[in-house]
């Protein structure tokens, strides 16, 4: 195994330009998902990696093999990058039992039987399903069906695994589960792999970094908790779980920086924050990082963080409470444990749980 390097990439389809000058890396033994909402280029970017989809220009190498250079004309075919790619429908062969479909690609790859039967058993031991061998496609769940893509695919030992939501086609608690087990054996086997899907939890569950793209481009790659945490733009903020994005201006209150809002009321920001007073700005507040309380509740924190709502809905969600609350001139989504009435609440809001962006454009760095 080597380091995946993609470089440059673009494809465009006549006018329309899908992937974007996309660069990254994947070290090895590393699992990099690739997030985004339909039409970004996630798939094309996977597809590009595999050898199915030509690319236009840029440049696609593992280690010292170069799949494809269009400085100088290189072009792997797909059957000569030894990359092993899980589809999302699995594309078992349905007249071939499961043991006859894991050996399929070493009967191409003129594997010897006795070295077939071999690698095809260490391949289901991987995947739990030894004991099914000898039954077919039809035969099989869904979840057991993906266990079997997997195997035939880590058979011929692939030096880079592709995967293009596997998960998509099982049900939530199913796929729960898969998630578990698909990144433990992925560990397990210490293989380098590209996960492409438009589900968050997945991405966050299971990768050791995330590239998200839109448009065509990557808009932030790191680790799970920091594109979470601390995302690069709106559109991350807004993508990757649940964000209050509520527009607000800067305003400087001594030595505290706020953000002040349509409705007057003022939050504290983290004191390192750049920009001058009235610069118009976003902020980003996670429901989880709110804190509801009845107003005559003795105040807990600074006043700078605590400003005046209501409550005009709640949804029980069995773990917790969703809130709507009207204040700031606009509305915030809550998420708590506590039970509430609807009705007037004090809303306490920590400055670090407060991500600033300027207005339609990036994170405001610090000062």
């Amino acid at each position: 195994m080597a380091e995946l390097e993609v470089s440059s990439l673009c494809r465009k389809y006549g006018d329309v330009l899908a992937v974007d000058n996309v660069s990254f890396k994947v070290h090895e033994g590393e699992f990099l998902t690739l997030l985004g909402p339909s039409g970004c280029g996630k798939s094309t970017t996977l597809a590009a990696i595999a050898g199915l989809e030509p690319p236009t220009s840029g440049r696609i190498s593992l280690g010292a093999s170069v799949y494809f250079d269009s400085a100088t004309g290189i072009h792997l075919p797909p059957e000569r990058r030894n990359c092993g790619l899980v589809f999302q429908s699995y594309a078992l062969w349905p007249h071939m039992s499961v043991e006859q479909n894991c050996a399929f690609p070493l009967k191409l790859r003129k594997i010897s039987r006795q070295m077939r039967s071999e690698r095809v058993r260490e391949a289901l031991a991987l995947v739990e399903m030894e004991h099914l061998a000898d039954r077919y496609p039809h035969q099989l769940s869904g979840g057991q069906q993906q266990r079997v893509a997997l195997a035939r695919t880590l058979v011929f030992r692939p030096d880079v695994l592709l995967l293009d939501e596997p998960l998509s086609n099982l049900d939530a608690k199913l796929r729960d589960r898969a998630r578990t087990w698909l990144k433990h054996l992925q560990t397990k086997v210490g293989l380098t792999t590209v996960y492409v899907t438009h589900d968050q939890v997945e991405a966050l569950a299971m990768s050791d970094r995330i590239a998200v793209m839109n448009g065509g481009r990557i808009v932030q790659i790191d680790t799970p908790k920091r594109i979470y945490g601390s995302p690069a733009n709106q559109f991350v903020a807004d993508f990757i779980g649940t964000s209050n994005l509520i527009n607000a201006s800067l305003a400087r209150v001594g030595q505290a920086t706020m953000a002040r809002y349509a409705d007057g009321q003022q939050l504290a920001l983290p004191a390192d924050i750049s920009g001058n007073d009235g610069l118009a700005i976003m902020t980003a507040i996670r429901p989880e990082s709110i804190r509801l309380t009845q107003r005559d509740i003795p105040l807990e924190a600074s006043p700078a963080t605590r400003i005046l709502g209501r409550i005009v809905e709640q949804s029980y969600l069995g773990a917790r409470y969703s809130y709507t609350v009207e204040t700031l001139g606009s509305i915030l989504r809550v998420e708590s444990t506590e039970d509430l009435p609807n009705g007037d609440v004090a809303i306490h809001v920590p400055a670090e749980a407060i991500v600033t962006f300027a207005a339609g454009g990036a994170q405001l760095q610090p000062a």
